[in-house]
């Protein structure tokens, strides 16, 4: 046997025990945290018998309640019988092909704790984590389902290397520019499988683009220039409940920011009704190269995450407390632009005082003059951006053929003693026009695309 064969077989033993001291370690942790609950906890614990969809999702619940239950009331056959019931969670969704079952299982508890003012407990992401790493061939991981039945596993952006392994383990000395680096490493592979456990039943093959191809640099992130605040999340959130009026495009929107400090473009693409997002920033973000290393990623870094249908937010930063403020401001700031494709700017301008400017008409650029230094956005089709960012090269490409699938929007001189209609004026108002007397507007469209807003939402 070769050197780098017993060396390679040396990790994969090492990394084995590495999980199962992990799982051991979350086993007793599980236990000592529902110990300190208060009596709240046990009024939490019986929100965690929904109703569910089917046989597959009743089942998958009647595991996790008894895990959850076990570790607050019977912590002895907690400690002993979690690994088999684990193991009967991940057999029972292999051979029932039930990973949506198992994805939905989890949303449906959220969502019941949610009506009931509760959030979910750590412990249930854990015991949902730990049953998946179980028995996932390293250093695949569930991202997404390819149907509702089959599970997509791929390599994450971070993962657990011979690096890294050596790190946790303390053995040697790496260096403290090393040990930095080892630790980003293990905080982002924690953070993106922590998240794909909440998230992966929302991303498909048509969806994995939403994921972020990098991390973040946490050195950086209080650093961060980002849009001014016009209003708290809570403002938004009920603008959004209370005056929806449109359904976004199907495949999504793409949004390219202006003046919006460090952000540079957001993805918004709604799915089972949650709003799934991306966030990329002008700043570089991290990659883990081949070697297991820490690169800096010169495309932007990148940021993701989703809204639930009752709009509680969800990233990839969620497990990370120490940049909460950061998060909050983000999710301000998206669902700014995604209550102005279904709410419209008049609604938001008329509950919340700002100065935005839509750059619909596609003739701007960072340094025209009529941004003015105001914030502004512009709207893109999510197939129009797929066909314009594979057709461009450059910054300069990109703004070339974006063009090509628009006509400008721009006013229109009317018949003496003739009006413009109410919507001409608002629609002129979403564009950052005021319209002179004996004007109306005609807005932008894109040739030959969906628009934007697909159809009107009737409300009762």
């Amino acid at each position: 046997m070769s050197k780098l064969k017993r060396k390679n077989n040396n990790f994969h033993i090492r990394y084995r025990q590495y999980i199962k001291n992990s799982i051991d370690h979350n086993t007793k942790n599980n236990i000592i945290n529902a110990a300190k609950q208060d009596v709240e906890y046990d009024k939490r614990l019986r929100k965690h018998l929904p109703e569910y969809e089917n046989t597959n999702q009743t089942m998958i619940g009647s595991y996790l309640f008894t895990l959850l239950y076990q570790a607050r009331n019977d912590s002895e056959n907690y400690m002993s019988n979690r690994l088999n019931m684990l193991k009967s969670i991940h057999s029972f969704v292999e051979e029932n092909r039930a990973w949506y079952d198992l994805w939905k299982t989890f949303t449906i508890l959220e969502s019941n704790l949610h009506k009931n003012n509760f959030f979910p407990d750590r412990q249930l992401s854990s015991e949902i984590h730990d049953a998946i790493r179980l028995y996932m061939k390293y250093p695949k991981w569930i991202v997404g389902l390819k149907s509702n039945e089959t599970a997509f596993i791929d390599t994450p952006n971070f993962y657990v290397t011979s690096k890294l392994l050596n790190f946790l383990e303390g053995n040697k000395s790496v260096g403290r520019k090393k040990s930095i680096e080892q630790q980003i490493i293990q905080f982002q592979t924690m953070e993106i499988l922590t998240y794909h456990v909440y998230s992966y039943g929302l991303y498909s093959e048509s969806t994995l683009d939403l994921l972020p191809s990098n991390g973040l640099k946490y050195k950086d992130i209080n650093n961060y220039n980002l849009p001014r605040k016009i209003a708290e999340y809570e403002a938004f959130s009920d603008l959004i409940n209370n005056k929806r009026q449109y359904t976004m495009n199907p495949s999504g929107v793409v949004i390219d920011c202006f003046n919006c400090g460090d952000i540079d473009q957001i993805t918004l693409v709604e799915k089972e009704g949650y709003l799934l997002w991306k966030v990329r920033f002008s700043k570089d973000g991290y990659l883990m190269n081949h070697k297991g290393d820490l690169v800096e990623d010169h495309r932007g870094a990148e940021f993701s995450g989703y809204f639930t249908p009752q709009l509680i937010p969800r990233s990839t930063l969620s497990e990370h407390i120490d940049y909460l403020d950061f998060e909050m401001k983000i999710y301000e700031f998206i669902l700014e632009c995604y209550a102005e494709i279904v709410c419209g700017s008049d609604a938001i301008n008329s509950q919340i005082d700002r100065d935005m400017l839509n750059v619909g008409a596609m003739k701007m650029k960072e340094d025209n003059e009529e941004l003015d230094g105001r914030l502004g956005l512009r709207f893109i089709t999510r197939n129009t951006y797929k066909k314009v960012r594979d057709s461009s090269s450059n910054k300069k490409d990109y703004e070339n053929e974006v063009n090509k699938y628009y006509v400008s929007g721009h006013i229109r001189k009317l018949p003496e003693n003739h009006n413009p209609s109410k919507e001409a004026t608002i629609s002129a108002l979403e564009y950052g026009v005021e319209l002179p007397n004996g004007y109306t507007f005609v807005k932008p469209y894109e040739s030959g695309e969906e628009k934007l807003r697909t159809r009107l939402v009737k409300t009762i």
